[in-house]
């Protein structure tokens, strides 16, 4: 029993609080204005005396901009990430389902989004077809690097096992 409450904090813990985080973000606590102030006290803190009226400097719409976009293809490919760290479950074998499930719970996410935004958001947040793009972008690459990272770790320990086997032998020659 505390074995397996063990395994639920550890694996499902950090997705379902990573969950609850993009959900806020989806509401007014993730609007432009808020996304602005935020960039506006990071860059204070950075570079006291940040100006951001200069043209030859990047304008502060613009940053805000490419931070918008950036935080759905992270948000999503976290939560792809997550998910299918939860199916894996310490396994060293790249199961399919986990691919499934990273699928599922990121649409099941997005549709939570949709609504979140058009209902819970006081007008302020809009749905939009680059936004899904984007989405998709975050997952699509979790979907490709996951296999090529179990891929990699599957040589690795074959390489492993390899290199070992002639000194096994020479170590042991009954083997």
């Amino acid at each position: 029993m505390r074995r397996s409450l063990l395994r639920v904090t550890v694996y499902g813990l950090p997705l379902l609080l990573w969950i609850t985080f993009a959900a806020l973000a989806a509401t007014e606590l993730g609007s432009y204005k808020q996304s602005w102030d935020i960039l506006q006290r990071v860059f204070g803190w950075l570079e006291p005396g940040f100006y951001t009226s200069d043209p030859q400097v990047i304008s502060m719409y613009q940053l805000t901009q490419i931070a918008r976009k950036l935080a759905h293809v992270f948000v999503y490919a976290v939560l792809a990430l997550l998910t299918i760290r939860v199916c894996q479950a310490g396994r060293p074998r790249l199961r399919g389902l986990s691919l499934i499930m990273a699928v599922v719970v990121s649409l099941a996410f997005l549709g939570v989004e949709i609504y979140l935004r058009l209902h819970q958001s006081e007008g302020t947040r809009h749905v939009r077809l680059e936004q899904f793009v984007l989405d998709l972008i975050g997952v699509g690459g979790v979907l490709v690097g996951t296999p090529l990272f179990f891929g990699l770790k599957t040589l690795e320990r074959w390489l492993l096992t390899e290199s070992r086997k002639p000194e096994q032998l020479a170590e042991n020659p009954k083997i």
